[in-house]
């Protein structure tokens, strides 16, 4: 009967972990796509765009766009696109089930290995509903979170069975699942390192471990007993693919641009980042406010740094001396500081001081430590803080799952999004250029120009958001003040091709064609006959009006780069202009065909077919 009542005990927590956490993400399914790099992994990407095929998977093992190597997170969009094309509400939808089924599947791993299915409950549930946690499952960008999250849950399954008894076939099972999580994302590097922590506690694999645990803490399972060194030597292949795959990342992200050189950013700035932002995500688990999707970064008082590096110092001496009698402090916390080595910012990439999304793993560890000592302080020697212990838990997971629904909410927009971050950060140049960019999207230029002036105040030396200012001005007709706007962003970068493009504009509409022209010329960066050089030519010609030249262009332009969808949709829109609508048919088909969620020449290709009366055979 005991055991019939563990089982609905199990099954009823399980229930109640999965509804959680489903329903609080549930709004997502409503929401759309975000303008900030949603575009760069689905929207305007013709790989992910032409859904699930052959040479998508050749391309998502070879790519290297983002700077990140994560063939595993390609394919899923993919594998999305295929089956639900571009409606963002089933994007979302694939997102949450595979969260959900990352939280089940983490309860059912604690729930395992401690038998203790309110610890296994507390812990899935931190896991599945932390508001810090909204940023890895509504953003559609960071599917890798959500994946890595998956896997390792499902590598930590497996590893339980292989500890329980070991065998070449369970071996390689665990081995698949953390190659599918690297291949998601780069984080799970020190994944074998957590998995010692694992064997430690709660799977005391170790010969000759002894503990001094409270009553009911010790673990219930019996497992193979090994010795260091064969608990060593046995992650050593998975350790081997950790550091082959970190050098990988390290390699493409210094590479490009994505990371900051070493000697650009002092070691003293990147360790007290570091420090300050392993206590910030401390302190935002119990009292998560404050979260935005951009955080940048600030001047560090040396006493906030000193103070941080003392705290994580002091708490992991502390750990270290509860090894013992409370080893899922030690586990918990070591988890927390293993997790956060890859994303701390030591080897800082991007530009950000630190990210939401970052905590998705690590929280895993302070929720281990977190259920460990609610467990003990509401066990029966400790039961007149019992009924005190267990109000302050529910008021707890009540008050985040408050707070998430709220941070769900933001997602619902980019001007939520971008105005929130706003909001809650200071000096946000990235905050302010996105919103400018989306007032821009809504013709609202005037805040659009605000938003982009505060973006250069913030970030006087980023030339693109000069050019975005420039843009709006010119938009607004003011094109002086356009002008001042893109020489501003040439003198920081003198062949910013955004900037020559923007001041070749900006001279054509100021009745100086010529000077127009030159401009456009230089920005193609080649000779004059290239293909880009008759793409500017064109576009020049274009907004003069001059639909015979600009045709002449484009024609050749796309005759050059035949492989090119922008050349032939600018060519149809020429053709259609002139009513040459049979050849702009042609040519918006054409298109279409080299990238089919070019949205803009499905539209045009539906216009000329309604001039020509004809029933468009395109959805």
């Amino acid at each position: 009967m005991s055991s019939l009542n563990e089982r609905r005990k199990f099954f009823l927590c399980m229930g109640l972990v999965a509804a959680i956490t489903l329903s609080v993400y549930a709004p997502t399914l409503h929401y759309p796509f975000i303008s900030y790099d949603d575009p760069v992994y689905i929207i305007d990407n013709p790989h992910v765009v032409n859904g699930l095929s052959w040479d998508g998977i050749k391309w998502a093992f070879r790519s290297t766009v983002s700077l990140h190597y994560h063939p595993v997170t390609w394919i899923s969009h993919m594998v999305d696109v295929e089956f639900f094309g571009m409606e963002p509400g089933a994007h979302h939808a694939s997102a949450i089930i595979i969260h959900a089924l990352a939280t089940i599947l983490l309860f059912t791993v604690i729930h395992r290995w401690t038998r203790h299915v309110w610890s296994a409950a507390f812990v899935a549930i931190l896991f599945g509903i932390h508001p810090l946690h909204v940023e890895s499952v509504a953003w559609l960008s960071e599917r890798k979170d959500v994946l890595a999250g998956f896997f390792l849950a499902l590598v930590l399954l497996a590893y339980g069975e292989y500890s329980r008894r070991p065998s070449v076939f369970r071996y390689l099972t665990v081995v698949l699942f953390f190659v599918c999580g690297l291949l998601s994302k780069a984080t799970l590097v020190v994944l074998p390192a957590a998995l010692l922590l694992l064997d430690y506690w709660p799977l005391g694999r170790f010969q000759h471990t002894k503990t001094n645990l409270q009553p009911g803490l010790a673990p219930p399972i019996k497992m193979r007993t090994v010795s260091y060194i064969r608990a060593v030597l046995e992650k050593t292949p998975l350790g081997i693919l950790s550091v082959l795959l970190a050098l990988g990342t390290l390699y493409l992200q210094g590479a490009g641009s994505n990371m900051v050189q070493l000697g650009a950013m002092p070691w003293t700035f990147r360790l007290s980042n570091a420090a300050l932002s392993a206590t910030t995500y401390m302190g935002k688990t119990f009292w998560p406010s404050g979260l935005a999707f951009f955080y940048p970064m600030h001047p560090i008082p040396s006493l906030d740094a000193v103070m941080s590096a003392l705290l994580i110092l002091s708490l992991s001496i502390g750990a270290v001396f509860q090894v013992r009698k409370r080893p899922y402090l030690f586990v918990g916390w070591f988890w927390f500081l293993f997790f956060l080595l890859p994303v701390i910012g030591i080897a800082q990439v991007g530009i950000q001081a630190r990210a939401d999304r970052y905590a998705y793993l690590p929280l895993i560890g302070l929720g281990l430590g977190m259920a460990g000592t609610i467990r003990e302080m509401a066990a029966e020697k400790n039961s007149r803080y019992k009924g005190l212990v267990l109000t302050l838990t529910a008021l707890f997971l009540l008050g985040i799952t408050g707070v998430a629904v709220r941070q769900v909410g933001f997602w619902r927009s980019n001007l939520d999004l971008f105005q929130r971050a706003v909001d809650v950060t200071e000096n946000n140049f990235i905050a302010h250029n996105n919103l400018g960019d989306e007032y821009f999207a809504r013709r609202q230029f005037k805040e659009a120009e605000a938003h982009f002036r505060q973006a250069t105040e913030i970030m006087p030396l980023e030339p693109h958001l000069f050019v975005n200012l420039g843009n709006v001005l010119l938009i607004q007709k003011r094109h002086a003040d356009a002008i001042s706007a893109f020489e501003q962003a040439l003198s920081i970068k003198d062949d910013y091709k955004s900037a020559l493009v923007g001041l070749a504009r900006a001279y054509i509409l100021s009745d100086r064609f010529e000077d127009g022209l030159a401009f456009y010329r230089k920005a193609s960066g080649s000779l004059p006959g290239s293909a880009d050089s008759h793409r500017f030519a064109g576009n020049a010609y274009l907004g003069q009006g001059r639909l015979d030249e600009a045709a002449t262009h484009f024609e050749r332009a796309a005759n050059m780069n035949p492989q090119n969808p922008e050349l032939w949709f600018r060519l149809g829109l020429t053709y259609t202009a002139q009513g040459r609508q049979a050849e702009a048919v042609k040519c918006f088909e054409r298109a279409l065909a080299l990238n089919p969620g070019y949205e803009l020449a499905r539209k045009a290709l539906q216009y000329s077919h309604s001039k020509l009366g004809e029933t468009n055979p395109l959805p």
